[in-house]
């Protein structure tokens, strides 16, 4: 972006007022330009045991010290969500890079097509003024120094 916004920004230098506009149009602190849709969802139903049977399995597995078959289960289950959540957000990410890349991509072309209209119409008026010629040039130059004449002389003269 940076890139861009030094092309903007030298073309904003130029002595075309309708470039002068542009400087830095590319919003660098803008980041991405889609929300994320990621949610977190409710995973109680995993974590429940899976009948009443495995809850008293669990119970007694607890009181006859076997807390280790616990600690696996749960350390399983723990890999299980973070491996399933980790997936999530990758492609939450993933996602939004690329919509945010669409959008970028659609500002670039738009000002690209601002700047060649800018370009053109400044073309046109430059061949327009080269066609016209030295006589309009000092046509020009005495239209300003009558003028400054005018703003230079005393009221009243």
């Amino acid at each position: 972006m940076s890139i861009g916004n030094d092309f903007l920004t030298k073309l904003s230098q130029s002595k075309i007022p309708e470039l002068s506009r542009m400087s830095n149009a590319l919003n660098s602190e803008k980041g991405f330009r889609v929300i994320s849709r990621f949610r977190l969802e409710e995973l109680i139903n995993i974590a429940q045991p899976a009948s009443p049977v495995r809850y008293v399995a669990d119970v007694v597995l607890g009181l006859v010290g076997a807390r280790s078959v616990i600690g696996r289960r749960a350390t399983e289950f723990l890999e299980y969500l973070l491996e399933m959540n980790s997936s999530r957000v990758q492609s939450n990410l993933m996602d939004r890079v690329e919509k945010s890349q669409g959008q970028l991509e659609a500002e670039i072309r738009k000002l690209l097509q601002q700047i060649t209209r800018v370009a053109a119409a400044a073309l046109d008026h430059a061949r327009d003024a080269k066609s016209r010629g030295a006589a309009a040039v000092e046509e020009n130059l005495l239209r300003v120094a009558t003028a400054e004449k005018e703003i230079h002389s005393p009221l009243g003269n």
